[in-house]
């Protein structure tokens, strides 16, 4: 059974279908708090869906599930740019059949959450510290008290940049990090120093904005299969996301914005001082990762004093919709750190 609700601040819970627009925003696309299926994949069963008010007003959506049995605690799953929480499906499913709670939410700004900019398509924001700022609120807050402990994160790309920015300045948020392909630093074939450059010029000029070159306006998933994408090797996952799109076509945001790639690199120079995350941290990224830089992630995780990094041979950015081949090593090495540690 899913359940939908809205949360305004920290008020009483109360339920509703439609959440009703924040006045000042009222020409951005509002949030949405059901989930979408598609013929390819259902949403698994005892969700709990809806939005969460953020201090600010900016509507997030949010799910829980919890395992049919006793909980070994849950698990926050944090995504990255332009992702949804259906896109997450299998992932849930096999972290429920491990007995972890699950509990995720879009990132304002794109997923089923409130968008930023009149145009729903486009990824913008002005910084990242809204977004460290909702994470904590989110996971502290008495929203989700009656969720299992110990709290745990998975997290993906962004989604492992900003979690890195927030355990550094709470060190007991999270009792360990699962982090996928973090946002450490841009590949090489991205030409960093040229983005850099470009996005500080545009965004000093007053056009943070404008959309960067290239990419697709509904976002890569949104257009068929292509063995050279930047996200898998796998086009039976490649076409579950690209399903759930088309079924429910405003969950996607496509290029990001010249202030989006400004804040980005910013945030990405924020994660350079490690040695103030103590917590557990398995880093996981693949040998084809054209979108962040694996050999920076696999340096900076030898910066952290708790952490250990594996190198997936075959795969791309996206570790958690590659291949079953992929996905096993990646199973493997979470169960084995899992089973390491006295959590």
């Amino acid at each position: 059974m899913l359940s939908t609700h809205i949360l305004p601040r920290l008020a009483p819970l109360r339920t509703t279908r439609e959440p009703a627009r924040v006045g000042r925003r009222h020409s951005l696309q509002s949030a949405t708090g059901g989930l979408a299926s598609s013929l390819s994949d259902q949403a698994p069963s005892g969700a709990e869906s809806g939005v969460l008010q953020m201090r600010d007003g900016v509507q997030v959506r949010f799910a829980s599930w919890r395992p049919p049995g006793p909980a070994r605690g849950t698990m926050w799953i944090l995504q990255g740019r332009a992702d949804f929480i259906e896109k997450y499906y299998e992932t849930i499913r096999e972290l429920l059949a491990r007995g972890f709670a699950v509990a995720t939410f879009d990132w304002r700004g794109q997923g089923g959450s409130e968008r930023l900019v009149a145009d729903p398509r486009l990824n913008h924001v002005e910084c990242f510290a809204p977004f460290v700022g909702d994470l904590q609120d989110i996971v502290t807050k008495r929203w989700f008290a009656g969720l299992p402990r110990p709290f745990h994160a998975l997290a993906h790309s962004m989604g492992a940049n900003v979690l890195l920015q927030t355990m550094a300045r709470n060190s007991g948020l999270f009792a360990s990090a699962v982090l996928t392909a973090p946002m450490i630093a841009l590949a090489p074939n991205l030409r960093p120093d040229v983005a850099r450059m470009f996005s500080t010029a545009f965004a000093a000029a007053g056009l943070g904005q404008a959309s960067i070159p290239g990419g697709r306006r509904n976002g890569e998933v949104a257009s068929p299969f292509r063995p050279d994408n930047l996200l898998t090797a796998c086009p039976v996952r490649y076409g579950r996301a690209a399903d759930i799109v088309a079924r429910a076509p405003h969950l996607t945001v496509g290029r990001p914005t010249v202030g989006w790639l400004h804040a980005a690199l910013q945030a990405m120079d924020a994660v350079r001082n490690a040695s103030a995350i103590t917590a557990p941290v398995l880093m996981v990224a693949g040998d084809r990762d054209r979108v962040t830089s694996t050999f920076a992630a696999m340096a900076f995780c030898e910066a952290l004093p708790n952490a250990r990094a594996v190198s997936l041979a075959d795969c791309a950015h996206e570790v958690l919709l590659e291949t079953d081949a992929v996905r096993a090593r990646f199973w493997e090495a979470f169960d084995l750190f899992h089973s390491d540690q006295a959590f």
